[in-house]
C-alpha cells in the first residue's frame, strides 16, 4: 500500500426506512452521533425535547458506537421509566485508493463494513415482542434482599490471621517502614 494514497471515502446515506426496526413512531427525535459529538450537549438537548416528544433514536457507527451507548445510558439515568430497543448492524463504506506515481497501477476500491448501533428509547413500549427489548429499570436493585432472607456469614480465616497473635502478628515478620526522603 506504500504506492497508493487515499483518494476518498463514501458512505451510503442513512435513512429511517433502512433501520432494522419493525415499526418506528412518527413522533421521533433522531440523534446521529459522530465521533466528535459532545455527550453533554446531546443529552441536554434531548432532555429538553422529551417534554414534547415521546421517542428518541440514537444512531452511531464506527468510532461513535461507544459514545452512542454512553449517551443513551446517561439519558436513561436522567429520565426514568424509558423503554429500550437496541439493534446492531453494519454500514457500508467505500474507500478509493489512487496510485501515487506509477500510472500502470489500478485504482483500488475497498469495501468496509463498519459496525453500527441504533438505540430507541421511548416513554411507552413500542415493540415489546422484540428480542432486543428492555423494559424500564425496577426501583428495587437486584442485589437487595428482604431482611427475613438475609443470613449472617462468618469470615473464613486467612493464613495471616491464623498465625498472628493477639497483637496482630509478629513484629519481626513485618517489613521496616521507610521514613522521610533519602
Amino acid at each position: 500500500m506504500e504506492h497508493y494514497c487515499r483518494g476518498g471515502v463514501t458512505e451510503e446515506p442513512l435513512e429511517l426506512s433502512q433501520l432494522p426496526f419493525k415499526t418506528l413512531p412518527d413522533d421521533l427525535i433522531w440523534m446521529k452521533v459522530k465521533p466528535t459529538s459532545r455527550v453533554g450537549n446531546m443529552v441536554g438537548y434531548v432532555k429538553t425535547q422529551l417534554k414534547s416528544h415521546d421517542h428518541v433514536l440514537w444512531s452511531g457507527s464506527g468510532q461513535a458506537v461507544c459514545k452512542t451507548m454512553m449517551s443513551a445510558e446517561l439519558l436513561k439515568k436522567c429520565v426514568k421509566d424509558l423503554h429500550q430497543e437496541t439493534h446492531c448492524c453494519y454500514r457500508r463504506t467505500v474507500e478509493l485508493w489512487k496510485p501515487k506515481e506509477n500510472e500502470a497501477l489500478d485504482t483500488l476500491k475497498v469495501n468496509k463494513d463498519v459496525p453500527s448501533i441504533h438505540i430507541l428509547l421511548s416513554k411507552s413500549a413500542v415493540n415489546p415482542d422484540s428480542p432486543s427489548y428492555q423494559p424500564p429499570l425496577q426501583t428495587v436493585p437486584f442485589w437487595s434482599v428482604p431482611s427475613e432472607q438475609t443470613t449472617t456469614q462468618t469470615r473464613k480465616p486467612t493464613l495471616a490471621s491464623q498465625t498472628a497473635g493477639p497483637a496482630g502478628g509478629d513484629a519481626s515478620l513485618k517489613k521496616p517502614r521507610r521514613r522521610g526522603p533519602r
